[in-house]
């Protein structure tokens, strides 16, 4: 397919998959990573095999709707209830706070922010420097979204590859840095990813985090303490 012009479709929607999962390479090569990471295949389009075709079906999966669609008008959502327990899990705060998240599995390692941005599971003192500290930002309806205090302005992100990363990107743009807090025994929670339904932060087997699709009761590479500092 021959691309004229900077301001196509399929450029615009390139351009959006290249920032959103970090993809190299020409038109071409970004869609095709893009179905990979996202799983989408011509059946996702009806059988339509163009690049146009599935690059939209990418974007779609993303953002959640046409990129060529005029935006709906925000409606404000009503503001999420306080949790009745009288010592939660995860701190309740007005609008945030700062915290410490430390892996269950990993007894004295926290989720480090990364030095080149991919997370890690730090066996390092959390206040050391600011790494391994988070400004937990509450969101309605039980998410929260995790802003690097080493890296302001970037938030938890759970990866286009499930790899997790300190993105420098909005938290309200799709799904990719909330996080759903699922409260646990033990003074434990669970992050589920709100772009990945079913799927948990995980420590990881070579402390590199990422999301699994496992369940987090499997044992205690999902589970986390947070410490609000």
């Amino acid at each position: 397919m021959v691309v004229h012009g900077h301001g196509t479709p399929l450029v615009r929607l390139v351009e959006d998959l290249r920032v959103e999962l970090a993809l190299e390479g020409n038109v071409k090569d970004v869609v095709q990573q893009a179905c990979v990471q996202l799983g989408v295949t011509a059946q996702s389009t009806g059988g339509d095999e163009s690049l146009l075709a599935l690059a939209k079906a990418c974007h779609a999966k993303i953002y959640g709707s046409s990129p060529l669609a005029a935006p709906e008008p925000a409606v404000p959502e009503p503001a999420a209830p306080e949790p009745a327990a009288p010592e939660p899990a995860m701190p309740p705060a007005t609008n945030a706070y700062l915290a410490i998240v430390e892996s269950v599995h990993f007894p004295g390692s926290y989720l480090d922010a990364g030095g080149d941005r991919n997370c890690h599971t730090a066996a390092k003192d959390p206040r050391a420097n600011h790494f391994r500290q988070w400004k937990v930002h509450a969101l309605p309806h039980g998410r929260v979204a995790l802003e690097s205090m080493h890296f302001p302005g970037s938030y938890l992100d759970t990866g286009g590859d499930r790899k997790v990363w300190t993105a420098a990107k909005p938290w309200d743009t799709n799904g990719f840095r909330q996080w759903m807090v699922h409260e646990l025994p033990g003074g434990h929670v669970a992050l589920e990813s709100v772009q990945f339904p079913g799927s948990f932060l995980d420590a990881g087997g070579q402390r590199k985090v990422w999301t699994a699709q496992k369940p987090w009761e499997a044992n205690n590479f999902r589970r986390w303490i947070v410490h609000r500092v």
